[in-house]
């Protein structure tokens, strides 16, 4: 009989089988979950030291729906400078900036220019304001 045709002719006792094996062993499913968990812990820790920029790669796909080499381009594009001040920023520091509205990618930015941004709400409006601001005499 095969092990397909078995499982179906016998479901009932092997579901209460299993059922019993499962509370008589608690200690040792969490023995084994707890050893499982460290062992992936281990290995998730020695993949990221080995491989830094997946983490960042992924996120950017994920959040702003940039690919690696697109990414690339934009950073070759802008030669490793902010788009608003020129300053140039480590690859890996680099801020993807965003239209909040659209989830289109408009730039990189240094953390400063993206942190202002932010705090100007990405609003045009205001960052008028705030340039006249910074014109005036005083």
């Amino acid at each position: 009989m095969t092990t397909k045709k078995y499982y179906q002719a016998h479901r009932e006792k092997l579901l209460a089988e299993s059922k019993v094996w499962y509370h008589e062993n608690k200690e040792r499913r969490q023995e084994y979950d707890r050893n499982r968990r460290q062992q992936q812990n281990e290995w998730m820790r020695e993949y990221r030291k080995n491989n830094p920029l997946v983490r960042i790669q992924t996120h950017r796909k994920w959040k702003y729906g940039i690919s690696k080499e697109d990414w690339e381009v934009l950073y070759q594009r802008q030669q490793g400078l902010c788009a608003i001040c020129d300053k140039a920023v480590d690859r890996n520091k680099m801020c993807t900036d965003h239209c909040h509205t659209t989830g289109e990618v408009r730039g990189l930015l240094c953390d400063d220019c993206n942190i202002a941004l932010g705090r100007l709400k990405d609003s045009p409006d205001i960052l008028k304001r705030a340039i006249a601001y910074l014109e005036r005499e005083v």
